[in-house]
């Protein structure tokens, strides 16, 4: 656990490792809940392996607004941590909390509504296909106020510099699930087979599991002490302060659920199968950019509290220190990916199609890992800085004004099959990790003498 004050105090390059190594476990265990998902859906079918990719643009609505909700509570309860106003640090955890529990009922019920509509607009596709992916998504909306109270306890003990309690919760609930998702999806003991039902039950119950112990180790740095239910009901300036710097989070992690919404809606013009190949590579992807989302949650933490601290230059070398630790780690990772490509792939998937589909994503979304290592690390400055809306605009330009018009062009008029919506991706991906490069070099300009 790191000490109070540590992060204004200590060496830079120790703090940027000691803060990104735990998260790194954390979010690996979270994509080891993807994978073993995957796999074993690749197991059932290709129709359930495409219902389970199809699934997550929606799915990522609950993503986007817990994700929006924890860095709006990182960035506010760390700068008030760093300005050492304890008091003012549990006057945000309370309310903060309060506001994803009822955030999270609405959301449930809009996305409860909204799943057979969805499926219905990706064209037409098999009963299978729909029936497995409506019965994962509607399922895990029902867990929406797991969800979304996992990502907020966890804003405020990653504001306190503790990382390792949730890497911990989330490494334990991965191997749990290794056991759980088979027995849900294929019955055994007294239990019938759920089918792709079965991975959203055995995700629930563990992010249940998760959120009483966030909450737990929340208290241990003493927020909701002392425990007063009535302590969350909402109050207009701290809910103001929270949607400032929740919202616009939210809305760029939105964009990029609508992103994904789109490249799926392409890639399903091209048969289940890319649909399939799409799930199973962006797994992968997100396996190598593991350590590239530990450093943007470091480079948050950092530069909330040093922001709060009046330590622009601290800001500064941490974001600097996060991008060298992620340009090293990408260069030794991208070669064996190039490689290993097809055989990656075949983990989840025995069908040429999807194999082949799959393998040209990965070889040709490789040069994006860097533009992604960007932004992820330079928007989680920003955040702390306290300039969140940057990220909206650059969302809405990467996610959709650059991808529709490159992907019409590149699929109909060029006719290059489903590798132009790949290509389209990349250029597009690039072209965000230029403009918040821009945007984030302005920001250091007025507080620092730039070159």
């Amino acid at each position: 656990m790191t000490p109070p004050g540590a992060l204004t105090r200590d060496p830079l390059p120790r703090l940027v490792r000691r803060l990104a190594i735990p998260s790194m476990v954390a979010f690996a265990s979270h994509t080891a809940f993807n994978l073993t998902d995957t796999w074993f859906a690749g197991r059932i079918s290709t129709d359930a392996l495409a219902g389970l990719g199809a699934s997550f643009p929606m799915f990522f609505l609950i993503i986007a607004v817990g994700a929006g909700l924890g860095t709006g509570a990182t960035a506010l309860v760390a700068r008030a941590l760093g300005a050492g106003r304890l008091r003012l640090a549990r006057h945000l955890a309370d309310q903060i909390l309060g506001a994803a529990l009822l955030v999270s009922l609405a959301l449930l019920a809009a996305g409860w509504a909204a799943t057979p509509a969805f499926f219905r607009m990706l064209g037409e596709n098999s009963l299978e296909f729909r029936a497995a992916g409506t019965g994962y998504l509607r399922i895990l909306f029902l867990a929406s106020p797991f969800f979304l109270s996992v990502h907020v306890l966890n804003a405020m003990v990653t504001a306190a510099g503790d990382t390792t309690a949730f890497r911990n919760a989330m490494f334990c609930g991965a191997v749990l699930n290794l056991g759980l998702d088979p027995w849900f999806m294929f019955g055994g003991f007294g239990l019938p087979a759920l089918g792709l039902s079965g991975a959203a039950w055995s995700t629930a119950a563990i992010q249940a599991a998760v959120a009483v112990f966030m909450f737990r180790r929340a208290r241990r740095h003493g927020f909701f002490r002392p425990w007063r239910p009535r302590a969350l009901r909402p109050r207009l300036r701290p809910m103001r302060a929270l949607v400032r710097q929740g919202v616009p989070a939210g809305l760029n992690l939105g964009m990029v659920g609508v992103g994904i919404l789109i490249i799926t809606w392409f890639a399903s013009r091209f048969g289940q199968e890319a649909v399939a190949a799409y799930g199973a590579a962006t797994r992968i992807e997100q396996v190598a950019l593991l350590p590239c989302l530990g450093l943007s949650t470091a480079a948050l933490a950092l530069s909330g509290q040093n922001f709060g601290a009046r330590r622009p230059d601290r800001v500064y070398a941490a974001w600097a220190s996060a991008i060298l630790h992620a340009t090293g780690f990408l260069a030794v990772v991208t070669g064996p990916l190039l490689w290993a490509a097809p055989q990656a792939i075949r983990l989840f998937s025995d069908d040429p199609e999807v194999i082949r589909a799959g393998a040209s994503y990965l070889r040709i979304a490789i040069p994006a890992l860097w533009a992604y290592a960007v932004m992820f690390i330079s928007t989680s400055t920003l955040q702390g800085l306290h300039r969140p809306m940057i990220a909206i605009w650059t969302g809405l330009w990467r996610q959709v004004l650059v991808p529709i018009p490159l992907m019409l062009a590149f699929t109909r008029l060029l006719g290059f099959g489903v590798e132009g919506v790949w290509t389209a991706v990349v250029i597009s991906t690039w072209s965000g990790a230029l403009l918040v490069l821009l945007a984030l070099r302005r920001e250091f300009r007025k507080v620092l003498p730039m070159p």
